[in-house]
């Protein structure tokens, strides 16, 4: 069944979501001509997302080079883990953060009271998203998908040896040392020797790491943290496609 758009002015303001400047993108090849992206709404609608959230995530994974077992996983943050890529999951996302970071992840969709569906994002502006449905893809206003969303997602992202929680202050042992060689390569410094602990100057370097991305600034490396780094330095890892409407 399709979905009814709401009466203007309908549904939670999110200003915050529109940010073209948040949203800007580099060029990369394109994605597909317009018309080859219908929208979502008003027809066919939500029925076409998924409900089965660990099916939308096993989609995911291969894209990070892993792939589902026969049969599927059961708990596929949890079988990812030992290749060394955990899951960021949050309910208080927002379009600037899921643009800044910059790769496909799930989104959680619930329309009214009705159960949650899952969908892919693929690509991202100032004026609508490209979602996932399997094998298709499907336009989507910002403007509805504000209604829809409320800031669930879930992405992959590689962490570095020794991570198995966020490094908060005081915190000492291999990611620390990683986190350490990684911010001094980034300032062209010499890397430090193993044994660091996020206090002192390390903290420094952090905040002012957090502050120069526009990353919460509370001393903690945790994921967004991580996800920076691995973009500036150039890990190879998937990216959003740019929407061919922008170019």
């Amino acid at each position: 069944a399709g979905l009814a758009l709401p009466a203007s002015g309908a549904g939670p303001s999110r200003p915050d979501r529109a940010s073209s400047a948040a949203l800007a993108k580099g060029p990369e090849p394109m994605l597909a001509r317009p018309a080859e992206v219908p929208p979502l709404l008003p027809n066919p609608g939500l029925a076409v997302l998924s409900r089965d959230e660990q099916a939308v995530l096993g989609e995911l994974a291969p894209l990070w080079g892993w792939q589902t077992p026969p049969g599927g996983a059961s708990d596929l943050c949890q079988a990812t883990r030992a290749e060394g890529l955990h899951c960021f999951r949050t309910s208080r996302g927002t379009l600037a953060q899921l643009a800044q970071l910059d790769r496909p992840s799930m989104l959680v969709l619930r329309a009214e009271q009705g159960p949650p569906q899952y969908a892919r994002l693929v690509s991202i502006n100032a004026r609508r998203v490209v979602l996932a449905a399997g094998p298709l893809n499907y336009s989507l206003p910002v403007e509805m998908l504000a209604i829809l969303w409320r800031g669930e997602f879930t992405t992959l992202w590689r962490a570095p040896d020794g991570y198995s929680q966020l490094l908060e202050p005081g915190a000492r042992g291999v990611a620390v040392d990683v986190l350490a060689r990684r911010l001094a390569s980034l300032r062209n410094e010499p890397l430090p020797p193993s044994g660091q602990v996020l206090a002192g100057a390390l903290a420094a370097r952090l905040s002012a790491f957090q502050v120069a991305n526009g990353l919460m600034t509370d001393g903690i490396a945790g994921p967004t943290v991580f996800v920076q780094l691995n973009r500036l330095q150039g890990m190879s890892e998937p990216h959003l496609r740019p929407d061919p409407v922008e170019r």
